[in-house]
């Protein structure tokens, strides 16, 4: 079984993640193409820690590959990170971004020049109450900020996604402080230091 591809594009690389059970347990793979995606390299495994690994995120900015997912056990997941800066042919070591011992789950990313941007959610404010949890690195993602929390209501927020435009960063989530779930949006105009309302 293989399952929820993500997908990132530069020029005519093209970078496809997705998490499989051919192992036994579920882990991270990488395909990529180098022209427009007529051809396909072998599949290559990016996971190998003996834990579960799903949901993987994908950012591309030339040879530069940005990649998070959620990874652990059942009750006590975390958000990891890793690059590749050869198009996808050599990975750097795992970095762990969440720590904490409550579920961090769904993980987007996105990658504007220099700047690496991170969202999940994550149930450390109590079992039921997940938030929205966002991160950064401003050096192509050889170190890593602070964390900060972008919702703050007793429902459940979550899954996020993110999307980058210089300065401008845009998170989107679903969210059921209304009764049912529907969608909510904020953003930040510099860089993720500041964000507006809900």
């Amino acid at each position: 079984v293989s399952r929820l591809p993500a997908i990132a594009v530069s020029g005519s690389n093209i970078h496809v993640v997705w998490y499989d059970f051919r192992d036994g347990n579920p882990e991270i793979y990488h395909k990529c193409s180098t022209d427009g995606g007529r051809t396909w390299s072998p599949d290559l495994r990016l996971t190998n820690s003996g834990a579960n690994s799903f949901r993987p995120s994908v950012a591309v900015s030339g040879s530069n590959v940005h990649l998070v997912w959620e990874e652990g056990f059942s009750g006590g997941y975390d958000i990891y990170y890793k690059r590749s800066t050869d198009g996808g042919i050599t990975w750097e070591p795992s970095t762990l971004l969440s720590n904490d011992p409550a579920n961090s789950l769904s993980s987007s990313i996105a990658i504007s020049d220099s700047a690496i941007h991170v969202v999940w959610m994550d149930n450390r404010n109590g079992t039921d109450n997940y938030e929205i949890y966002y991160k950064r690195s401003t050096d192509e993602g050889v170190t890593w900020g602070p964390e900060t929390r972008l919702t703050n209501d007793p429902a459940w927020s979550g899954p996020t996604s993110i999307a980058v435009s210089g300065s401008n960063i845009h998170v989107a989530w679903s969210e059921s402080r209304d009764g049912n779930a529907e969608v909510y949006y904020k953003h930040s105009i510099d860089g993720g230091a500041n964000w507006g309302p809900d």
